[in-house]
This record gives C-alpha cells, sequence and structure tokens, in this order.
C-alpha cells in the first residue's frame, strides 16, 4: 500500500505546520520562528523550534525535527499513512492509496483494529438506541440527547456473543477482534453495560469503558471496566475527554482532573469543558506530559473520603514533579462532581474548582488532623510529610515559597527547613523515553555550513568538483549531499525544506536548516570550500606518493609549497 508522491507534496503544501503544531503545544512567537518546550522530552527552557517559512521543526535539545508528517507521527504515535490521512482530511483532500503485489487489496492489522474499534462503537450505539433500560438509565443520570450524541455512549447488550457472532459474520476473525480488546477467548469483553467510547486525541476510538446497570446491594460484578491494552490503547497515556477539551484547555489555560467517564461527560454537558479523567488506573508521568502539551495549571477534583486524598496526592506527586502548578479541588460531602451539578447546578461546582487549594496548602491542613502544630513534635511530623514533596519541586523559586510559606504557617525559621530538606535523599523522576531520538553529529562546521549553503541554491553544486563525497568525515552529510546531487543532476534548481526533510527522513537536516549559517556569500563560499578539497586531495595524493613515486612527489610538493593555502 502507497500514497502517490504527488498527493504527499499536496499535503505539505497546504498544511501550516504552525497551526498543525500549535493544536497540541503551547508555541510563542521568537523572531520569525516559534518556540515551545519541547514535547518529545522533558525540559526547563524552551529549545524547540518551529518556521513558518520553512514549515519544519526542529528541537536543539534532544535533536528530533521534521515537517508536519513527521510531527503528527511522533506526536500522536501514528504511521506514516494514517499521519498523510489525518492532515488531509484537514486540508479536505482527498487520498488514493495504491497497492501492489503481495499487499494489493491488504489494508495493514494496525487499520483493521481501528475500524474493528469504530465499527463496535456504532453496534453500541445501535443497541442503545433500542434499549429502553439503558436509555431509562443514562436519562436518570441527567445526561441529555446532545451529549450521548457527542461522547457517542452505547450499550453492550445482555447476551454474552451478540457482538462476537456479528463480528464473525462480517467476515473478522477471533484473532483480530481480541487484538482489538472487543472480545475475549470465546464471549464478548463488554455486555450488559453503559458503554463510553475512550478515544485518542484525533477523535479515533481506541478502547471501550463499561459500566454495569444496576446498583448496590445487588451488583456483584465490577462497577466499571476497561478494555485491556492493545497496540492502538495504552491507559498510562490516554486521556478520557481530551479530544474534546485540549483545545479548551490550552485557550483557558488550567484542566480539571476528575475521576470518572460521567464526571467528565456531565461537567462538558455543562460548560466544564477543560476536563479529563484516568481510566481505571493511577495517574502516571506519561499523563502528565501529556497535560503539559496545552498547560500549565491543574486542578486535581477527587472525592473528600480516604481513598480519594490518597488518589489526589499521588496525582500531585507526579504534577509536581514535572514543574506543574497543581491545586486540589475536595468535592463536599462525598458527592461525585455531576451529582453537585445536578443537585446544585454549574454555579456551586464553580465555586468548588474555584476554592481549590495549592497542593502544599490541602497536604498541610490534611495532616494537621492528625498532628498538633502547636507542639515541638507536631511540627516535626508536618515537616517530615510536606519537605520531601517540596523537595521534588523542579522550580527553585516555587521551591522557596513553599519553604516561606510553611515558616510562616509554623513559625519555624527558613533555614532550618531549608536545612533539613537538604537532608532528604533527592529521588529523581525516572527521564522520558528517549526511542526514536538521535545524539548531535559529529559534523564539521564547514561540512554543515556546505549543506545549508547548497540547500539554498542547488545550482552551487555544479561549482563543486565531483569528488567531494570523498572529504566528508560525516555519512548523514554524505546522505544529504548524496540526495542534493541527485536533484541537480535531474534538472532541479531549488527544493522546499519541508519537501527535502520528507524525501531525507532525517532529523538532521532540519537543524542544518533551522540554524543561520551567517553566510552572506555563498558563491565565496563554494569557491572556498571548492580550494580547500582539491587542496586535501593534494595532500592526500602526496602522501600516497611520498612512498610510491619520488619524482611525482617533488612535483606536487612543490605546488602545494607555492600554494596560499
Amino acid at each position: 500500500m502507497s500514497i502517490p508522491e504527488s498527493t504527499i507534496q499536496k499535503v505539505l503544501n497546504s498544511v501550516d505546520i504552525v497551526e498543525v503544531i500549535g493544536e497540541s503545544v503551547r508555541l510563542t512567537k521568537a523572531g520569525r520562528n516559534f518556540k515551545a518546550r519541547c514535547p518529545f522530552h522533558n525540559e526547563k527552557t524552551p529549545s524547540f523550534m518551529v518556521s513558518t517559512e520553512k514549515q519544519i521543526f526542529h528541537c536543539f535539545g534532544c535533536n528530533v525535527g521534521g515537517n508536519a508528517i513527521s510531527f503528527v507521527m511522533k506526536m500522536e504515535g501514528l504511521t506514516y499513512p494514517e499521519a498523510i490521512k489525518k492532515l488531509a482530511q484537514k486540508c479536505g483532500i482527498e487520498i488514493k492509496e495504491e497497492y501492489s503485489g503481495k499487499d494489493a487489496g491488504q489494508p495493514q492489522e494496525r487499520e483493521i483494529i481501528f475500524k474493528i474499534l469504530e465499527e463496535t462503537a456504532v453496534f453500541y450505539q445501535q443497541f442503545f438506541d433500542r434499549d429502553k433500560i439503558a436509555k431509562n438509565w443514562v436519562k436518570k443520570r441527567g445526561i441529555s440527547e446532545d451529549t450521548i450524541k457527542k461522547f457517542r455512549i452505547g450499550y453492550a447488550p445482555a447476551s454474552s456473543k451478540t457482538l462476537l457472532n456479528a463480528a464473525i459474520k462480517k467476515g473478522y476473525s477471533r484473532e483480530l477482534l481480541q487484538k482489538a480488546g472487543v472480545v475475549s477467548s470465546d464471549k464478548d469483553f463488554f455486555y450488559n453495560r453503559i458503554i463510553f467510547p475512550i478515544f485518542d486525541i484525533t477523535g479515533r476510538v481506541v478502547a471501550f469503558g463499561g459500566r454495569v446497570l444496576d446498583d448496590p446491594p445487588q451488583r456483584t460484578l465490577p462497577k466499571y471496566i476497561n478494555s485491556p491494552e492493545t497496540s492502538v490503547y495504552s491507559k498510562s497515556r490516554v486521556l478520557y475527554g481530551l479530544n474534546f477539551a485540549g483545545k479548551v484547555i490550552r485557550d483557558e489555560g488550567s484542566a480539571v482532573i476528575l475521576e470518572g467517564y460521567i464526571d467528565v461527560v456531565m461537567c462538558h454537558q455543562f460548560g466544564f469543558k477543560n476536563t479529563v479523567a484516568t481510566l481505571g488506573t493511577a495517574f502516571t508521568q506519561q499523563h502528565s506530559s501529556v497535560l503539559k502539551r496545552y498547560t500549565d495549571n491543574v486542578v486535581i477534583a477527587y472525592d473528600a473520603d480516604n481513598a480519594g486524598r490518597s488518589s489526589a496526592l499521588r496525582s500531585c506527586d507526579v504534577l509536581l514533579a514535572d514543574d506543574l502548578h497543581v491545586r486540589v479541588a475536595q468535592l463536599p460531602d462525598g458527592k461525585d462532581s455531576d451529582e453537585i451539578l445536578l443537585s446544585g447546578g454549574p454555579d456551586k461546582l464553580k465555586t468548588v474548582f474555584s476554592n481549590a487549594k495549592s497542593y502544599i496548602d490541602f497536604l498541610i491542613d490534611w495532616k494537621s488532623g492528625s498532628f498538633d502544630p502547636g507542639t515541638i513534635e507536631g511540627k516535626r511530623d508536618i515537616a517530615k510529610i510536606v519537605l520531601p514533596v517540596i523537595s521534588k519541586i523542579p522550580n527553585a523559586i516555587v521551591k522557596s515559597e513553599y519553604i516561606k510559606m510553611l515558616s510562616e504557617r509554623f513559625g519555624i525559621k527558613e533555614e532550618i527547613l531549608n536545612s533539613e530538606m537538604a537532608k532528604i535523599k533527592p529521588v529523581f523522576p525516572r527521564p522520558a523515553s528517549t526511542d526514536g531520538i538521535i545524539t548531535k553529529k559529529n559534523v564539521s562546521l564547514a561540512e554543515h555550513n556546505l549543506i545549508s549553503v547548497l540547500i539554498k541554491d542547488l545550482k552551487l553544486i555544479d561549482s563543486l568538483p565531483d569528488f567531494v563525497q570523498e572529504d566528508f568525515n560525516s555519512p548523514e552529510i554524505k546522505k544529504i549531499f548524496d540526495l542534493l546531487l541527485k536533484l541537480r543532476k535531474n534538472g532541479t534548481a531549488s527544493v522546499k525544506p519541508s519537501e527535502l526533510v520528507e524525501m531525507l527522513g532525517s532529523d538532521y537536516v532540519t537543524q542544518i536548516l533551522m540554524d543561520d549559517d551567517g553566510i552572506t556569500d555563498s558563491d565565496r563560499f563554494i569557491k572556498s570550500y571548492r580550494e580547500a578539497v582539491l587542496f586535501n586531495r593534494d595532500k592526500r595524493k602526496l602522501e600516497r606518493l611520498k612512498k610510491e613515486d619520488l619524482s611525482e612527489f617533488i612535483k606536487i610538493s612543490k605546488k602545494i609549497k607555492g600554494s596560499k593555502k
């Protein structure tokens, strides 16, 4: 399977990379370019640059670079064809795939899994529309028709093989259905449950969550179950509702993390559209990294019971270590956010979110109930709990302000608190994965500048000797030069940066393209480079002849001696 080259170039010429990257990364203007903190590795100072003019990006911290297609692939975990299709859809360009050889007519397994998941979502929606009990259950929870359609809420029928039989009848194998996570070995994974499709940030269905219809005391099954992890779904990376909330989070400058699907569904229905939830798992560093692309400000809203507090604390620790500003909103009377909305309206929940306390304040308030802060022992015990948390904060200013607050609140000198904190053995967060990240290439400045100059004007290659590649120290430079030479021999006089990146598949070329070589006279640079190449060639020949032909050695030696080089 392949997508025609002309279509790929049309897509690259139609999209704006700043708009594409800006949908998932907060960009700020930096001269002619835009900058941000890199979404592919943890960093405090922005080193991720995006060029409107060249339609490329490059991170000078981890050396990842590319064009709009490669960004979407890296950011959203898409295959090459999937990334092109997404961008093409954005531009209104029709994709006509070409199949050849043994692959003719055979979509890849990943695409089939997405197709199964989409058709399963439709299957559940159709059963929901026909089932009065399921519809009444959702109606009692206050979920509107518009919200049902937006979140594509469905119903898995009570019979445990309805989906399995229907899917096999359509020609899907049990093996692929299991790989998609919609069936177990011999039955449907979900049955007699309200279904909440789980979407990736592009809006594709990647998994499902199921909620039982009956409530205690009759209920014997788990209240919620989620799809197993698959090749397209990882619960430690996906946040429920982020496909709807991402833009709002960026616009409003904050995100609210809730506990479950219904909380998110109802909050969006009542206008709190910056809300998301984890999916039956603890909040992870990957979740934090995803949120950090949209905002630095996060509110955690969990139940007020001990389990809810403990869950909030674990989430806060992860977010705090990732240098995000974290606050905790305590839900009153043990109610979920959806219950607050139904009983007190949106103003009540807005007040709860607005009154959220900083994580450190929340932690102190909670633990102060167990210790007497008026005693030496109480101060010691509270400090033993709070100082390890403060020590994890990467930002020195924020850390200092929390120490100051702790000092004022409990009457302990700041220097004493800092002294105690210094005794704490630091726990460094596990670094983000560097899979696919390249290190800086060992390239000479002259070679770097040569490629930079040639990219701007391919006709300059005509002035270089045919054997120029022999002097390259870097295989990466040779790879780039060989492509430029091929383009020139085919009559090409210029090439767009985004197209060059597409042809090479190289991260390093984006660094060259983003760098300012400072060369104002390209012809003069090429002339000097040519002279240097010829000089080095003579030197190598001289070394060889010194051993083989003395007369020729003397001849070339005199030539070099008279050279300005």
